[in-house]
């Protein structure tokens, strides 16, 4: 039976919907809430009259009127309880605050204290082991894996003798998966993951243990005989391990307890919150993938953890461990995010606030600053121009940090050993892109009827109401008390210093930004302030004496953030709109796709042929995700092919 491989292609290229602004993580300007207020010479309160212009067609679901049929959901736009169509506060809010924070070198102040990162780990690289607990505290012991065949739903896998091995008998013991929990019958008994068992190795006619690898490499010795009890005729004592479905699996595990590893309470604790973090990540919409499959998201995990044994994959990662509940799993970096943005973790102290926060306001628990600004709803002007029906939006990909070669860069890939191996986020040099944006895209229509998984059917998709290209929303900003500088920085990051309807530097917002939605341009129609000075008293000013289209920019004043505006600039300018889409494979030559494996054309191949490609013996460089301010941001396809068993293996 052929099997795939994939190849780069010569002729397919794309542009990937996203790209990063870089950032300065080192750097972050803090003052005093109060020192802001009290040192300017005049501070100004009043209101922005402002009006957006959909440069493409919009999606604000409205998540209150979710309509499902057939397991497809359909939304309608955001209206205010009197019926208007409108883009919230909220949302308006979000989007000029991330921009602000990026011109202005401010803090990431939507990240959540100690955020980890995870990534998918191959089961080479992973011991198996069994974490214990000891008079209240864990404890980690090595462990000898066996395997422990297995059937479900009365369908048996191949017998040991088919694989002309001279053995035992070896019985498959009926196992049951479902959202409570997972067990195997056992001679009778439920017997579940983390459980003492005891069980007989697999024999020959000599009573020698079978190695495995005669059978499956590795070396992993087999199960004949497994008890809850003390078998009457000896045999070895170890614990129970029952994984997650996936396809052409026949095998558990028993690990049996070896010597305790010698690492500190605190290395542990570490390693565990990371295991619990990836038990989120697998129960979180990051695995819908697993919908309408047998991935459960590890119930049995609070079992295992309540009667003190869980078998885990560890590896030891400089002076720390990761554990993993899979071979082949997911594991959580030892470096947090919030380690890697150094300087730009959110601000947490009233003394030392960065720009954002000082204008925008921040809530920490031990501190809260409210605002200095106020949004309205952006109310639409001609609803003529929203659109009737539901229209299917292709399936958008989940963010993934944990795929290195588009969310990381290398500072100092100078060492041997880093050169020829795929660095983590653990690596010494490697820190994150910066902050991600979508390109602006004109062609929605196009990009949307080629993605995968569209149409009224699909069930990972969802179908919106959209407003038209044209469409026009209203609102008001508000502001109390800010500096005049900070009045010229709002300006410039609501227009770009660009004060016209047909003005290209956009902004983007709400649903289906990847595929070309959300494109729009903001207007400050009128600005009116109240000042007041101790010299003049209150004096009321029009935006025409305050905010000169035609001076320096605010933001030219800083040499250090002067390839972050550039880059701000590239990616908001609506003229260097970009035909993006998601990494995908191609298939040229029309290869037969066995009714077996349909999923041969899934975009995850992209990554995972990406990746490793040289393991593979192929000879093509690693694609990294292209520098913002490049001027090529072409990344090339992969075409699906066939090969031969032989050549498949040898090639792996």
């Amino acid at each position: 039976m052929p099997r795939y491989e994939y190849i780069q292609s010569t002729r397919e290229k794309f542009v990937n919907p996203y790209t990063f602004v870089p950032v300065d993580f080192g750097k972050k300007e803090t003052k005093d809430i109060n020192a802001v207020v009290s040192e300017a010479s005049e501070l100004l309160t009043g209101m922005m009259k402002c009006t957006i212009y959909a440069k493409t067609p919009l999606a604000i679901p409205d998540i209150s009127s979710e309509n499902i049929e057939n397991e497809h959901s359909s939304y309608s736009f955001e209206s205010t309880p009197d019926g208007q169509y409108m883009i919230p506060a909220s949302s308006l809010r979000g989007m000029i605050r991330s921009v602000y924070e990026t011109a202005t070198n401010s803090c990431f102040s939507t990240l959540k204290e100690n955020t980890l990162l995870n990534a998918r780990k191959s089961g080479s690289a992973l011991q198996a082991g069994l974490l214990m607990n000891e008079n209240g505290e864990w404890k980690l012991y090595e462990a000898t894996r066996y395997m422990l065949r297995f059937y479900e739903k009365g369908k048996f896998q191949k017998k040991v003798s088919d694989l002309n091995v001279e053995v035992w008998k070896c019985p498959a013991y009926e196992i049951i998966r479902n959202q409570n929990g997972t067990f195997m019958k056992i001679l009778g008994k439920n017997v579940y993951s983390g459980e003492k068992v005891h069980f007989l190795p697999l024999k020959d006619s000599a009573d020698n243990e079978i190695q495995y690898k005669k059978i499956v490499k590795n070396g992993i010795q087999e199960c004949a005989v497994v008890a809850k009890e003390i078998l009457p005729y000896g045999g070895k004592e170890g614990y129970l391990v029952l994984g997650e479905s996936m396809s052409n699996k026949h095998h558990e595990s028993i690990f049996e307890k070896k010597e305790r590893k010698k690492l500190s309470n605190i290395v542990i604790q570490r390693a565990m919150e990371g295991l619990d973090e990836t038990v989120k990540v697998y129960r979180s919409n990051i695995n819908r993938m697993y919908e309408g499959k047998k991935h459960c998201g590890y119930p049995e995990y609070e079992r295992m953890k309540d009667r003190g044994c869980i078998p885990v994959w560890y590896l030891e990662e400089g002076r720390g461990i990761i554990f993993s509940l899979a071979a082949m799993g997911r594991i959580s970096f030892q470096k947090t995010l919030n380690q890697h943005i150094n300087q730009k973790q959110p601000c947490q102290s009233r003394e030392k606030m960065c720009k954002a926060c000082l204008l925008l306001g921040m809530a920490q628990k031990d501190a809260a600053v409210g605002g200095r600004i106020r949004f309205t709803d952006a109310i639409m002007q001609n609803s003529e121009k929203m659109g009737k029906e539901m229209i299917p939006l292709a399936e958008l990909g989940t963010p993934r940090p944990s795929y290195m070669p588009f969310y990381s860069t290398m500072k100092a890939p100078h060492d041997s050993e880093v050169k020829f191996k795929i660095p983590n986020y653990d690596t010494q040099g490697v820190t994150i892109r910066g902050r991600k944006y979508y390109w602006h895209s004109k062609d929605f229509k196009e990009i949307n009827q080629n993605a995968p998984s569209i149409g009224p059917d699909a069930k990972r998709n969802a179908s919106m109401q959209v407003a038209d290209i044209g469409s026009k929303f209203v609102f008001e900003l508000y502001f109390d008390r800010i500096t005049l500088q900070e009045l010229r920085e709002l300006v410039w990051t609501l227009n770009f210093w660009e004060n016209k309807a047909d003005g290209k530097m956009c902004h983007k917002i709400g649903h289906g930004k990847p595929i070309g939605l959300g494109s729009v341009k903001i207007v400050v129609d009128q600005i009116m302030c109240r000042s007041f000075s101790e010299e003049n008293g209150y004096e009321i000013k029009e935006g025409e004496d305050l905010i000169d289209y035609s001076s320096e920019e605010p933001f030219n004043d800083s040499n250090d953030r002067v390839r972050t505006i550039a880059s701000l600039k590239r990616i908001c300018n609506f003229n260097n709109a970009m035909k993006t889409r998601y990494p995908y494979i191609a298939n040229p030559n029309n290869v037969y796709i066995r009714s077996d494996d349909k999923n041969a054309l899934a975009s995850h191949h992209w990554f995972g042929e990406n990746k490793s490609a040289r393991m593979r013996g192929h000879d093509h460089p690693m694609q990294l995700l292209p520098d913002v301010l490049k001027a090529q941001q072409d990344l090339t396809a992969y075409d699906i092919a066939e090969q031969d068993n032989r050549q498949y293996r040898s090639r792996r």
